[in-house]
């Protein structure tokens, strides 16, 4: 583990950067070190520990909107670990994240409505419930608050921990989905999972087919010569 001087919140373990968080503002902070750590290849994983009480960001508008773009189009795995009361600010940043992982006491509130979110918030519920939603469809999650259970069996986390044994099970997750891929590999594989969430559940799955084949020849050609250097 690899902490960074004066940062005590903020480590490297195994190609995954952990930052504990308490403020959306706390991620861009790190955003010029996490960029440049992808750039050099030093990390495959992003995993965000929200470890705050105030779940209202003082971030405006218009630098929600940019974090969120930001990280909706990471070319690496987005983790997010949310253990307490979620609606609001934290409840969009959890459902941008590629893979929620809560602990037991994860509640997951769910507004009147979605005006208050600013980044495609619906479509990104309804990508990870999938065809088979719930009864209802994603209207009938609003007004309503989800024990972590239920927010499992609605396939809108990927996993429930044990937070006493927190960065352990994180990381055995990740090292799981990643297996020993190459950050060459990962990036592509992100690519075409980000073109996934562009496209959505509405579009032509041969558009997402054709672009898996032109990330596929990408990964292809840069393993081969990376190889021969």
């Amino acid at each position: 583990m690899n902490v960074m001087k004066g940062k005590s919140n903020f480590f490297i373990q195994d190609s995954s950067l952990y930052i504990e968080i308490t403020d959306l503002s706390d991620i861009l902070n790190y955003k010029d070190v996490i960029d440049n750590s992808i750039e050099n290849d030093v990390i495959n994983v992003l995993a965000i520990i929200w470890n705050g009480q105030d779940i209202f960001s003082s971030l405006n508008h218009e630098e929600k909107l940019d974090l969120y773009r930001w990280l909706d189009l990471l070319p690496i795995l987005s983790v997010i670990v949310v253990n307490n009361y979620c609606y609001g600010d934290l409840l969009e940043l959890f459902m941008i994240c590629d893979i929620r992982i809560g602990g037991s006491n994860l509640v997951i509130s769910f507004p009147y409505d979605d005006s208050e979110f600013i980044f495609n918030f619906k479509e990104r519920c309804k990508l990870l419930m999938g065809k088979q939603e719930v009864k209802g469809g994603y209207e009938s999650l609003l007004k309503k608050t989800f024990h972590s259970k239920e927010i499992y069996k609605l396939r809108l986390i990927n996993q429930i921990i044990d937070m006493e044994d927190m960065s352990n099970q994180v990381q055995k997750y990740i090292n799981k989905v990643i297996n020993s891929k190459s950050s060459y590999q990962i990036k592509a594989i992100m690519k075409c999972f980000n073109n996934y969430k562009n496209l959505g559940l509405n579009n032509n799955r041969e558009l997402l087919l054709e672009q898996e084949f032109i990330q596929f020849c990408n990964l292809i050609t840069k393993e081969f010569f990376k190889k021969r250097l």
